[in-house]
């Protein structure tokens, strides 16, 4: 049978245990560590030397107190980086909340460039208000169109335009063909001689300044306006003539002279 262990006591370092007068099962308490066995470990005697009882521990498969530190040190870093990109998406996302468009029933999302075209559209809408807020109500039939029944508004045409503007499903038509002397009106009053109207055709107007001058050359030229006299009516009735006074047409110094003869010499 086996020795049974016998404690002895305590001792404060290795070096003070027994080395004779040991028998096997002694047991002693050393306080101080001793090279890899740690403090406070018992040592028992085998009959031959002393054996720590707790065993040799294998720490090489440990992290040393300054391999944790530095390990914790890295992971507070790590984790303190995370934190702060987490802490930016958190604000990132809130403010996406905060702007984003609440669900209406019903009702869709609208894209920017669509928007933007509304805001065109109610620009161009507001600017076209205020162009027509000071439209007139009703419309006035003149001189150049009427208004039907219907609110249509029809162009009136001169009786004496027909042959040249005429009306069509298309439109106003002008037929330059019928842009003539009897159907187009002067337009402006002539008067001093010929007294011809405004609202007398060209045709009109022709006849009545012909008419003028044939009176004119019928009754005879009664009078000329002459510098000096030189040319003057003579006469009267059917036989007025001009008379030219040859002393004031030519000079002394000109290349037509009156000859002694009374007649022109030219030199």
């Amino acid at each position: 049978m086996a020795a049974a262990l016998d404690y002895k006591g305590t001792k404060d370092s290795y070096d003070q245990l027994p080395s004779s007068g040991n028998k096997k099962g002694d047991v002693w308490n050393v306080v101080a560590a001793h090279g890899t066995t740690p403090a406070g470990t018992n040592y028992a005697w085998d009959g031959a030397k002393w054996d720590p009882l707790g065993g040799t521990i294998d720490l090489s498969g440990y992290y040393t107190k300054s391999q944790v530190d530095d390990a914790i040190s890295a992971a507070k870093t790590e984790l303190e980086a995370a934190d702060t990109a987490l802490e930016g998406q958190i604000t990132t996302v809130t403010n996406q909340l905060n702007n984003k468009v609440d669900k209406v029933e019903g009702s869709g999302l609208i894209s920017d460039t669509d928007l933007n075209q509304i805001r065109t559209n109610k620009s161009d809408i507001e600017s076209l208000q205020t162009s027509v807020g000071g439209k007139q109500d009703e419309l006035t039939p003149g001189n150049a169109v009427s208004i039907t029944e219907e609110n249509v508004i029809d162009v009136k045409l001169d009786p004496a335009s027909n042959e040249a503007l005429s009306k069509s499903a298309e439109g106003l038509k002008l037929d330059l063909s019928g842009i003539k002397g009897s159907t187009v009106k002067v337009g402006v009053s002539i008067t001093g001689g010929a007294e011809i109207g405004a609202d007398q055709t060209i045709a009109a107007g022709m006849q009545a300044l012909s008419d003028s001058i044939k009176t004119a050359v019928a009754g005879g030229i009664t009078s000329i306006t002459s510098p000096d006299n030189t040319i003057k009516v003579t006469g009267e009735g059917t036989s007025r003539g001009l008379a030219v006074d040859m002393s004031k047409l030519v000079s002394t110094s000109s290349s037509i002279q009156v000859g002694i003869d009374g007649k022109l010499d030219i030199f």
